[in-house]
């Protein structure tokens, strides 16, 4: 299963209408499990909001199980997914904000080390698939991402299943690349670069409260010339798409990526 988080502000599951899903950026987490956390999010501000921990299926991508529901919901994992999850719930009615984490990543089924991009796209799409099923009366899908999370947003909604939900409407870009084979020079350092020639391997830290250190292995690597240039992938794209960047981030120049991956 992946962890995940679901809020809503309404009363129950069957008045949701609108579902906003938020894809994290890498390395980084969506969710942190009750049982890692120490201090960690206050939930004061959510209690307003109905909220369940639920998990998609991880076996056929195609076909995940229904979510089950919790007593108690997991922490935020960064500030980012929680203050758009509040900002979201406030101003749309009939509406449910779902994070979650790829597999690998805490309490996410699955090996870190043996991530690939291709399998956190699959991710997007049980999420997609479990939101349909937990919420039977859904009209519209918002998806957003993150940096990685971001162009994976964009390789989903030019993705063939993508087409069989008719509720996906937009999405939502934030620090996204203009191009995703070339951009894991932004994810891995000289270093990285050369552990993985030379080993096969290398570590990577990634948040969600206290940093983690794990191995990963060169699959992941790999997995970014997996994908096609921005531009054929844009000749398929059918939604409209919103492109948030700050002109002054540092770790993805906003005149390198989004005002090139914009024209």
């Amino acid at each position: 299963p992946l962890l995940c988080r679901f809020e809503r502000n309404v009363e129950e599951d069957s008045a949701v209408e609108n579902v906003v899903i938020y894809n994290h950026g890498f390395p980084d987490a969506s969710v942190e499990p009750l049982q890692q956390v120490v201090g960690g999010f206050d939930e004061k501000a959510g209690e307003t909001k109905k909220s369940s921990t639920s998990a998609a299926a991880q076996g056929d991508s195609s076909t995940p199980t229904k979510p089950h529901n919790s007593d108690k919901n997991h922490y935020f994992a960064s500030r980012l997914p929680r203050k758009w999850s509040e900002a979201i719930l406030k101003k749309f009615p009939k509406t449910a904000f779902v994070c979650f984490n790829t597999r690998g990543i805490l309490g996410s089924a699955g090996n870190f080390a043996d991530k690939t991009l291709i399998e956190d796209l699959d991710d997007i799409h049980q999420i997609v698939t479990a939101s349909f099923q937990k919420y039977q009366r859904l009209e519209n899908i918002v998806i957003c991402g993150m940096s990685t999370g971001a162009f994976l947003t964009l390789a989903y909604l030019t993705d063939p299943r993508a087409s069989n939900f008719g509720a996906i409407k937009a999405g939502v870009l934030l620090a996204c690349v203009k191009d995703i084979p070339t951009s894991y020079k932004l994810d891995f350092s000289k270093e990285d670069l050369e552990s993985m020639e030379q080993k096969g391997y290398c570590y990577k830290c990634f948040g969600g409260g206290a940093q983690h250190r794990k191995q990963l292995n060169v699959g992941y690597l790999r997995s970014y010339s997996k994908f096609e240039p921005m531009a054929k992938m844009a000749r398929r794209l059918k939604l409209p798409v919103l492109l948030l960047h700050g002109t002054k981030d540092q770790h993805v120049p906003h005149s390198d990526h989004a005002q090139q991956l914009y024209e």
